[in-house]
This record gives C-alpha cells, structure tokens and sequence, in this order.
C-alpha cells in the first residue's frame, strides 16, 4: 500500500500539471469545420453515406464524407450536450495527449521533471492546431503510430502489429485525407532497414554519425507494413485514400486556402527553434538513421504547407528528447522536490494546490452559457433575420469560405464553405467553384459576372471584403440587414 501511495504522489501533481496547462492553452473559439462536420453526422442518418452534396445550392456536387464516423460522433455529442460537450470532448482530447506525452518522455529516462517539460513545450507548439477539428484525433493517432512502429521495430512482437493495423483501419474511416501519411511515416524505419543490410558499405565518419540499427523480425515488420497499405480499402472509400493528397496538391485555387499554403519559416518562430534545435542535435547526437530521416521527412513535409508544421510540432520535441537520453548525456537528475522532509506530504499539499487552481480554472467559463463565442465569429442575428423573413428554398446566396459551414449547420443553402474540395474541379467535373469564390468575385472587372453566373438573388458579405466596396453604393443591391457593421445582407435586383 506504501509504494502505491508512492507511485500516486509522485505523478498525481504533474498530471495534474498537464490537465491544467491544456486547459489554458486549448482553444475557446470553434473553427468553422465543426459546424459543417456536426450537419453531416445529421445527413449521414438521413440519407446514408451517398457520396452527395447537401449543403450547397448548386446542384450536383459530390461530397466524400472524407471523416465519417468523426461526424457522427460529433453528431451525437453536440445533440446531447449541446456545446459544452463539444469543448469537453475536445479539451479531453488534449489532455490525452498531453497524458501520452508525458508517459512516453518519461519511459526514456524515468526524469518526470524533464518529462513534464518537454510535454508542456509540445502543448505550447501545438496548441493552435489542436482546435474543433477531426485533426485532433489524428495528431494523436499519428503520435502512437511512431510509438508503436518503433515498438513493433525494436521487439518484432505481433501484438504491437495488431494495434498499428486497427490503428490505421480508424484512421481511415475518421480522417480518410490524412491516411496516407500513415504509409509515409514507416518510410524513415524502412530505410533503416535497407541502410542497416549495407552498413558494412558506409564509410567510418557516417557510421561515427549514424547509427544502424536491424529490425527484430523483418517479415513481420514487412507483413504489417503490407497489410496497412492494404487497409485503405477497409473504408466506404474505394481508392480515394491512396489518391486524395495528390488531387488536392493539384489544384492552385486549393491554395487561397491560409493553411495550405507554401511555409516561411521567418513567420513562425517557435517552429523555427525546434527546427534550429533539431539540427544542434543531429550534429553533436550519434543518431539512428530511422531517427534522421524522421526528423528531415518531417521538416520536408512542413516546407509545402503551414497545416503541415503541426506533424513536426507534434512529433520531433520527444525525438529529440529520446536522442538526447540514448546520446547519454549527463542530464542532473532534477527534482525539484528534493527536500529533507516527508516526500509525499509535499507531494500531497501540492495536488491540493493544484486541484484548486483546477477548479478555478473551470469556473473561468460559464459551461452553463457556453457556446464558443458564437456571436463574435458568425452572423447569428442575420441568420435568424433570413430564417424569418426569406424563402430557403429559392434561396441562391452568395456568402464567403468561412461563413457557409455556419450556414448549412443552420440549414441554410450556402453558395461554398470550408469542405474545399467539394469545390474543386478535380472533383466536380471541372467547376472550378472555389477560383469563382477566392478570386473573381473580389475582382471588379469580373464581381458582376460570377453573380449572374450563379444567379445570386442575395449577397452575404463581411464588412472588409471586396465585394462589400463595390455593391455597398450600387442601387441594384438593396441593403436589408446590417449586423453590428460587420455583416451585411443584400438583396439583388439586378
């Protein structure tokens, strides 16, 4: 009983830690995907997984349900809890990975102080990715991807094979676009493998950098890594899963998007440091090879998108971490409890100290009253106005990228909204619908065309965007709602 007592004091405050620090750092503001992946989960019971657009009021469009089984989750939370259970499913979410976090760091060297820090400084870097999105559950299962590879690399036991298949077999039915980075993530212990049957040909100065390391049972390394590749077609998919990053990265328009566009470093410094910490490592560290071409497939990979920096964020803090420890560096053992006096009794007014503070922090939100801040991102008194007082059903109107999630979660038709590739040509025989919505609407050479082009009969607009400037004096555009002076209703009467 003493040691388990132990065992609780010792690790109940940094728990506790982690808890408290993902609360602070989770996000209190929704992005606007929940509300369309919420509305999907509803038309998934209604009309099955058809493959159909349901949102937009241009017809024909094709709509992939590309994470499925998230919408009905989402679904049916947001139905039961409204949401308050959103933003604890979510808060939930990042807490648990914080708790992996801490539990992997720890079993390199068994430093719960360093662990603990190296968690927090994960959290700091991928809190702004962690948000209302199925990403955060794939942040996570990409985390346990190279947990368990290099678990399944360094025993060759089959059980570790078996989480990694159902690993994969979920990930491709709750974030389908993402699955195929699940294959690339074995490519850096792969390549260890090959290195590893031809060390004997690498000359002295890379050995003295590289370590090379053999799987323990190659076939079954291989089998697994056959069987993933093939669990892509376990989904209501077909072949998409294999083809769906390319057809995006083809498209330019799928570029306006903020998040898909090419990185700068200069912009984002916190990443710039773990990259500038990553090379430090890789030049005083002796390294295994899967280790290095992990961290440089990671760095290649952020090169080509922002959105892409968070597998980096989430990844390379605990790899270097892990060459760090395998390096044997005199790392001083710190406890910053090390005193004199009873262990556990400081361990114990602590977690006291830290349930409080706990507490305190729920009490910063109102959980009764909370709903994301609604009223300052979207246009609710101008949805309410059109619910009232417009026909939906002949309803063609124009409303930007952002808003049209919110719309359709209100079951109002929209004209685009931020499931990007229902409005790419690549998928929908050539309409270009996006490069109508990103580019010549703002121009003003071409605004007027795009609206008779899709016979908008109102205009949904932000006070800051192009089209507002040049409609806002016009006579052929009767104003009929002004929200706060940020969102602006139009009637066309072109």
């Amino acid at each position: 009983m003493k040691k388990k007592i132990e065992f609780v004091s010792k690790f109940f405050p940094y728990i506790l830690g982690i808890l408290i620090v993902t609360f602070i750092l989770i996000q209190k503001f929704s992005q606007n995907d929940l509300y369309f992946d919420i509305r999907t989960g509803k038309d998934i019971l209604k009309y099955g997984i058809d493959f159909k657009d349901h949102f937009s009021f241009i017809p024909g469009l094709k709509y992939l349900y590309h994470h499925w089984f998230y919408d009905l989750i989402v679904y049916f939370i947001f139905t039961k809890f409204s949401h308050v259970g959103i933003f604890i499913f979510f808060y939930s979410l990042f807490a648990l990975f914080g708790l992996i976090l801490f539990k992997t760091n720890y079993k390199f060297d068994n430093n719960r102080f360093l662990s603990f820090i190296t968690s927090i400084i994960t959290l700091y870097l991928v809190k702004n990715f962690f948000g209302t999105r199925v990403q955060s559950i794939s942040y996570i299962i990409f985390f346990l991807e190279i947990v368990f590879i290099n678990k399944l690399y360094d025993t060759g036991k089959i059980k570790y094979s078996m989480i990694l298949i159902l690993m994969s077999i979920f990930l491709v039915n709750i974030h389908m676009p993402v699955w195929i980075l699940y294959l690339v993530f074995f490519l850096p212990f792969i390549t260890e493998m090959i290195f590893f049957k031809f060390s004997k040909l690498f000359d002295k100065s890379i050995k003295n950098k590289l370590k090379f390391c053999g799987p323990k049972n190659v076939k079954m390394f291989l089998i697994t890594y056959l069987i993933i590749v093939l669990s892509g077609l376990i989904s209501p998919y077909k072949i998409m899963p294999y083809i769906f990053f390319i057809k995006t990265l083809d498209n330019p328009y799928y570029l306006f998007i903020g998040e898909m566009q090419k990185t700068v470093l200069i912009n984002f410094l916190p990443f710039l440091i773990i990259v500038v910490c990553s090379i430090f490592c890789l030049i005083f560290c002796k390294v295994k090879v899967k280790d290095f071409f992990l961290i440089l497939g990671l760095f290649l990979l952020s090169l080509f998108a922002n959105r892409h920096m968070s597998y980096f964020c989430t990844i390379v803090p605990t790899l270097l971490y892990k060459i760090i420890v395998e390096n044997n560096f005199e790392v001083r053992k710190l406890n910053i409890f090390n005193f004199k006096i009873n262990i556990i009794l400081i361990n114990v007014i602590l977690s006291i100290m830290l349930i409080i503070l706990y507490i305190m922090c729920f009490l910063t939100i109102n959980l009764k009253d909370f709903n994301y801040h609604e009223d300052k991102n979207y246009p609710i008194k101008t949805i309410k106005y059109i619910n009232k007082n417009l026909n939906e059903k002949n309803l063609r109107m124009y409303n930007n990228f952002n808003i049209g999630s919110y719309l359709a979660f209100n079951d109002i038709p929209n004209f685009v909204d931020s499931r990007a590739e229902v409005f790419l040509s690549n998928f929908n025989d050539n309409q270009n619908i996006l490069e109508d919505a990103f580019k010549k609407i703002n121009n003003y050479e071409e605004y007027e065309k795009i609206i008779k082009k899709y016979n908008f009969n109102y205009i949904l607009v932000e006070k800051n965007e192009n089209l507002n400037s040049y409609i806002k004096n016009k006579e052929t555009y009767q104003l009929l709602y002004n929200e706060n002076n940020k969102y602006f209703l139009y009637r066309v009467n072109l």
